[in-house]
């Protein structure tokens, strides 16, 4: 489930690369997806024929990149809270679980990728033998705290702009991720 999280964060931080988009080109690879919710389920389905790399990424940079109005990808930008506070309190927990560097291609801490990068982060550090039962109620605190007040309105203006088969996906994978992380492990 780690490698889902941290594949959906990345599609938001940076342009994809051509490896990346191979594998969700490949109905092989999207066979491969470790998460087999519905959500999940239907938005690989979606991808259909696969992806064209070019138009992809042409479509990243509109959504999310240096167009002239991308995709708010802040929760202090879409709350309309303090950035600076918002983000020093997130940067200094990221350190704390061990995640290293707060930024990932000039993202600040609130960006929702890397919010998903941080949960992606927990989730696989909770999967290393000894892991204690603290990392679960992070998972479940930081989930309702942060992405939850604000990964909805990001996923919805997304499904509404998004015209090429991945980033028409994308809500569905990262709405399947955040389901997925919700749910306690058995």
């Amino acid at each position: 489930m780690a490698a889902c999280g941290y594949a959906v964060s990345r599609l938001l931080l940076v342009p994809p690369d051509l490896a990346v988009l191979e594998r969700f080109g490949d109905p092989s690879a999207r066979a491969s997806w470790p998460l087999c919710d519905r959500v999940s389920v239907v938005a690989l389905q979606a991808l259909g024929a696969g992806v064209d790399p070019d138009r992809t990424r042409a479509e990243w940079e509109q959504l999310f990149g240096s167009a002239p109005e991308p995709i708010e990808l802040t929760e202090s930008g879409w709350l309309g809270e303090p950035a600076a506070e918002l983000r020093k309190a997130l940067a200094a927990r990221y350190r704390a679980a061990g995640l290293g560097d707060e930024r990932f291609h000039d993202a600040p801490a609130d960006h929702l990728g890397q919010e998903l990068r941080y949960l992606a982060h927990l989730v696989a550090e909770s999967a290393r033998p000894g892991a204690g039962p603290g990392l679960g109620a992070e998972i479940a605190a930081f989930r309702r705290a942060h992405p939850d007040r604000f990964s909805g309105d990001v996923l919805a203006e997304l499904g509404r702009r998004a015209q090429e088969p991945l980033w028409r996906a994308l809500p569905g994978l990262v709405e399947g991720f955040l389901d997925q992380v919700a749910t306690p492990a058995p």
